[in-house]
């Protein structure tokens, strides 16, 4: 008993960390908004479900194959709709695995061979060469790489929904849970975003993750011997892939490692099968060690300057403890990093390991635990997980969603938060409140203690050892998702029945509440509208590579920048100089300001905008930066180019979108612009 209550106890509180979080890190206007819709939503809820006909499994079932086909055709939407311009580690990533399709294996980064990225990263390695096999096999079959890697994410993504209900079958045998779990994967906005938009680690690891859950369902479920070797051996290699690309889910490791305590301490007949899966699982963190170190030396990897050049564990934790870091809390921190990295070169990392001493004895034991609480707010908190992370604008997007950005962003915060609370909720009581007359098995009940434990373990890894970022719970959530199908399917609760019974319905709950959580929805979504977003452009690429580089400029360069959609703002990011002008090819000047040059205007879609800089090198200070085009698979830039010393160079600029069309005036020429407002 004292075992099943400590893991009620530490779920629970692991459920309302989450819940707290998610709530707690929404706007006031979004969160009013959100606790209108959830009392809405339960009420419709309530009055649907005591249909006779919605309890029927025929339509239950219509229901799950409508919500599968409506969830695939969504990714596929995105997938094939929207293209990011890519930035930071994933444009990395993608354009040293374009050089390994072209036949270049050296590691060392940067067009002269400067920056020593992957030699300090060598987790990415496995996984860009990976990226290459995959370009190598669209090249082969006559797929445009741009394509192949929009449609790979894709698939990874319906591996996500199609195990994760696979899953909750294989656990419950339960249609109306079945239809559940389809129902939140379909409204969870999460998939369609950041997984789906960033050709990076995380999709491939939310994927192998489900798959790895679904063969120990089916390691703990099946009576046929002959189908649990058969899921542990595939164990073992969809683990040891999940090991190689995300290193931090070697956490199910020491997770299932409990569970067999727990197991043996319970006496549950599954004690054996947990003892196998956790061997499975040991044998694929060894064969992903052994084969990637393989991988990469054939593929030219360096194993000895990685020794002289690679980070420390230690530099993980160090930011971890990091109360100011650049990126949050104990996240990404360059200061830390570059430190980190002169410490590896003169073979002092002693110092970082004194600097963690440092950190934790000026934290303080009451210091360490509210950092923690503040990582937590960042891993658990943040209701889309890293969407707009790695992205700069969009190369590609539907025009609607590029003029509303910030209230689609909204919405889609908004819903994922509301379908947060609404099934972290009902998981809540159901910790508590299991089943009643349908007994859990003790199959069910290990699954549960495995996620859980997993859940947990994850977050106080994040939270109180290693750096943080909203991504790294991303593999956790399905899951989850597929406990909350599991654990109630749609049956109701005695807590949460908002109509009371078939002849006495409760309309004022019914309708009032619902047309209000609507209207105050469109109110908040409204607001929303009046900020700006990102449209298209060069503009912040923070990418390790030095990619802008200094050039020797003529008098006068000009560029043709195209306008796909309708913009309002112009900035074009040089930095000021004396003896130095950015015009419009009509005479317009831009204004310096706030260290580029900005100008207000409307320009239509579907034209081309003629940008010329004019510069006396003779009276700069500094020299002029342009973008250089990487070895890459498809245009990082847009706009025209220019031709300095035999190599072309791009304009850093930037087109964005102000929903302000209330606020337009007629210019001289009879053509829409912004109204101009005093500026204290």
């Amino acid at each position: 008993m004292f075992i099943k209550r400590g893991f009620q106890i530490a779920f629970s509180a692991f459920i309302v960390l989450l819940l707290l979080n998610q709530a707690l890190n929404q706007h006031l206007e979004n969160l009013i908004a959100i606790l209108l819709l959830i009392p809405a939503l339960m009420a419709g809820y309530s009055a649907i479900t005591r249909l006779d006909f919605v309890k029927k499994p025929v339509f239950l079932l219509t229901v799950t194959i409508l919500c599968i086909a409506l969830n695939l055709l969504l990714l596929l939407y995105v997938a094939l709709h929207f293209q990011i311009n890519d930035v930071s580690d994933p444009l990395n990533v993608q354009i040293k695995a374009t050089e390994l399709l072209h036949g270049n294996q050296n590691w060392h980064s940067n067009f002269d061979g400067s920056q020593e990225y992957f030699y300090v990263y060598p987790n990415l390695v496995f996984f860009t060469v990976l990226i290459s096999k995959v370009m190598a096999f669209a090249q082969s079959v006559g797929l445009s790489i741009q394509l192949a890697l929009r449609l790979m994410n894709f698939f990874l993504l319906a591996m996500v929904t199609i195990f994760t209900l696979l899953t909750s079958w294989r656990l419950s045998k339960n249609i109306r849970a079945i239809a559940l779990t389809a129902v939140t994967l379909l409204f969870y906005p999460v998939m369609y975003l950041y997984p789906n938009m960033v050709t990076y680690t995380d999709t491939w690891a939310i994927s192998c993750t489900t798959v790895v859950f679904y063969l120990v369902a089916v390691g703990l479920t099946s009576q046929r011997r002959l189908v649990v070797v058969g899921a542990n051996l595939a164990m073992i290699m969809v683990y040891a892939l999940l090991y190689a690309i995300k290193p931090n889910m070697v956490i199910l490791l020491p997770a299932v490692a409990v569970l067999i305590f727990m197991t043996f301490f319970l006496k549950m007949p599954e004690r054996w099968r947990v003892v196998v899966i956790a061997f499975s699982l040991a044998l694929g963190v060894i064969t992903a060690t052994v084969a990637t170190k393989s991988i990469a030396s054939s593929n030219g990897y360096s194993q000895s300057a990685q020794k002289k050049i690679a980070l420390p564990a230690t530099h993980w934790i160090n930011m971890g403890l990091n109360p100011l870091g650049s990126s949050g809390k104990g996240a990404y921190d360059f200061n830390d990093e570059s430190l980190d990295i002169e410490r590896k070169l003169e073979k002092k990392t002693y110092l970082t390991t004194d600097s963690i001493k440092d950190r934790l004895q000026m934290l303080g034991l009451g210091g360490w635990f509210k950092l923690a609480l503040d990582k937590s707010q960042t891993l658990l908190g943040t209701p889309l997980f890293g969407f707009g992370r790695y992205a700069s604008g969009y190369a590609k997007a539907p025009g609607y969603y590029l003029h509303h950005q910030m209230m689609l962003t909204t919405f889609f915060a908004i819903i994922a938060t509301t379908t947060v609370l609404l099934a972290g909720g009902r998981l809540l009581i159901k910790v508590w409140q299991p089943y009643g007359d349908q007994p859990i098995t003790t199959a069910q009940r290990a699954f549960s203690y495995l996620v859980g434990i997993a859940a947990i373990g994850l977050t106080i890894f994040h939270t109180f050892i290693w750096e943080v970022e909203p991504r790294y719970f991303l593999p956790m959530i399905y899951p989850v998702v597929t406990l909350i199908g599991m654990v109630g399917g749609v049956q109701r609760l005695p807590a949460l029945q908002i109509v009371r019974s078939k002849s006495n319905v409760n309309w004022t709950k019914l309708l009032v509440l619902p047309v209000t959580s609507i209207l105050f929805l469109g109110l908040t979504l409204s607001s929303a509208k009046s900020v700006p977003g990102i449209a298209y452009g060069n503009m912040e690429y923070p990418i390790r590579l030095a990619i802008l580089q200094p050039v020797k400029a003529p008098a006068e360069l000009r560029f043709s920048l195209p306008v796909p959609e309708t913009v309002n703002v112009l900035k074009v990011d040089i930095r000021p100089e004396p003896g130095q002008s950015v015009s419009l090819s009509t005479g317009q000047q831009l204004t310096p300001r706030n260290g580029h040059y900005v100008l207000e205007k409307r320009f239509v879609a579907n034209q081309n905008v003629e940008v010329v800089i004019q510069r006396d090198e003779t009276k700069a200070r500094r020299p002029l930066m342009l973008y250089r085009q990487p070895t890459l698979y498809k245009q990082l830039f847009h706009g025209s180019s220019v031709t300095i010393d035999g190599k072309q160079y791009y304009l850093p600029y930037e087109m964005d979108i102000y929903d302000r069309k209330p606020f337009e005036l007629l210019d001289v020429n009879n053509q829409p612009m912004l109204r101009y407002f005093a500026r204290c």
